[in-house]
């Protein structure tokens, strides 16, 4: 992990370019405060409460993390390293839904019931996780929940890039 984030570091000092355009960028001098700046964005009607819903999923799902590595020890006797792969079934899903469900029901369905049944199969799925009698039916549940919030984050994200002007996003 660490030798990846190395890696996305370099790459984006030395050779990703910015892709806000330079009349959209703020100037240097502007000294907001980030907490004056993240109030004044969840005041706001549309996104605020993406801001939220954004933070509230993400921060259930770093909880995850750590319970499910726990659980599966207590439960069904696992190592850490057989955990990890079952981190790596999620991160496959996950990708697997944002490079191709995504592409697919997107167009058809919106951003909105994206971000909608994302949030319901990723809530419900987190919830149930806990009650897995067996590692098959831990192996569904692992995976509905990760298509969940593989619909989810583009959805938001999209969203919020959707509602914010030019010279907010980059």
């Amino acid at each position: 992990a660490a030798v990846i984030s190395i890696l996305n570091g370099t790459l984006a000092i030395f050779i990703f370019k910015e892709t806000l355009a330079p009349e959209n960028r703020k100037p240097h001098g502007d000294k907001s405060s980030r907490i004056q700046n993240a109030l004044a964005f969840l005041g706001r009607p549309v996104i605020g409460p993406l801001l939220l819903i954004s933070f509230l999923s993400t921060f259930a799902f770093a909880f995850i993390e750590v319970s499910l590595v726990l659980f599966v020890k207590d439960d069904f006797q696992w190592s850490i390293a057989t955990a990890s792969y079952a981190f790596a079934w999620v991160g496959i899903v996950m990708a697997f839904t944002q490079g191709y469900l995504i592409r697919k029901f997107q167009p058809i369905f919106g951003e909105r019931a994206m971000m909608l049944w994302g949030l319901v199969i990723s809530g419900i799925f987190i919830a149930v996780m806990g009650f897995s009698p067996s590692v098959a039916v831990l192996a569904v549940f692992v995976t509905l929940m990760s298509v969940g919030i593989g619909l989810r984050t583009p959805a938001i994200n999209g969203s919020v890039s959707l509602v914010t002007g030019p010279e907010e996003q980059g």
